[in-house]
């Protein structure tokens, strides 16, 4: 018995390994961005312009329109990242400073964060859910929260990809976020119900402690985002609306 636990466990780690693997390795693939030199400082450059872009959210963008409101455009998701930086930091976030903006070519120089990136698990889902609610709070929603989107430096959540926010204060589009984010964190915890179980609790506990509103929550259930949550196992989906029903 002892050796065939040990087996699973290794299966699970193993699994874990490859989804977080798996992420980070798509994000590099289809990013953007390239580490540079300004003036004497380490930044990141993100240039609009490269088609890989276009490639990125095209999915997205014909599969879930009806949900959220996601660009192609490479001005338009340029405008919402300068924008969303430039509202600056959160109570419980904070954005990188912009150095520089070369609307011409599409292009923005930013600070580089050097921190780790988020892992969605026990430890970190109070800070993300604190930050998500802070960007709701502020009015935002961002649309993209898969987790190399986010770096946690000391306490600090650090919000690095802000292209598809907007500010359109919808409990829906607020829905969207938790929804996805529980929809990441259903493949973190695979083969895990109960790691899953209890990293939902928490994170929409500590949302709400934070000042994430009821129908926020609630409307992580709604039609719309229903969509995305469908990506889930059906028995993880069921479990999100079992503890969105208790917590309210």
């Amino acid at each position: 018995m002892g050796e065939y636990r040990n087996i699973i466990n290794e299966i699970i780690d193993y699994l874990k390994n490859i989804f977080e693997t798996h992420l980070l390795s798509i994000d590099n693939l289809l990013g953007q961005i390239e580490v540079i030199e300004w003036n004497g400082l380490k930044a990141v450059r993100k240039s609009f312009q490269k088609q890989i872009g276009l490639l990125k959210w095209l999915p997205p963008s014909m599969l879930y329109k009806a949900s959220y409101p996601f660009v192609i455009s490479p001005q338009e998701r340029f405008n919402r990242e300068v924008f969303f930086f430039s509202a600056g930091d959160g109570a419980r976030y904070r954005v990188p400073r912009i150095y520089e903006v070369v609307e011409s070519d599409l292009i923005i120089i930013r600070e580089f964060i050097d921190g780790k990136p988020l892992v969605y698990n026990l430890d970190t889902c109070a800070l993300i859910a604190r930050a998500l609610a802070d960007v709701h709070l502020k009015g935002f929603a961002l649309g993209d929260v898969k987790p190399s989107n986010f770096i946690i430096k000391g306490e600090d959540v650090y919000i690095i990809d802000a292209e598809q926010a907007v500010r359109k204060g919808s409990p829906e589009l607020f829905g969207w976020d938790l929804m996805l984010t529980l929809l990441f964190a259903s493949y973190r915890y695979v083969i895990d119900l109960n790691g899953f179980k209890a990293f939902t609790r928490k994170f929409l506990e500590s949302y709400l402690d934070a000042g994430g509103q009821s129908i926020w929550v609630k409307s992580i259930t709604s039609p719309k985002n229903l969509s995305i949550g469908l990506l889930m196992p059906l028995h993880y989906l069921k479990a999100v609306s079992d503890i969105v029903s208790i917590i309210l």
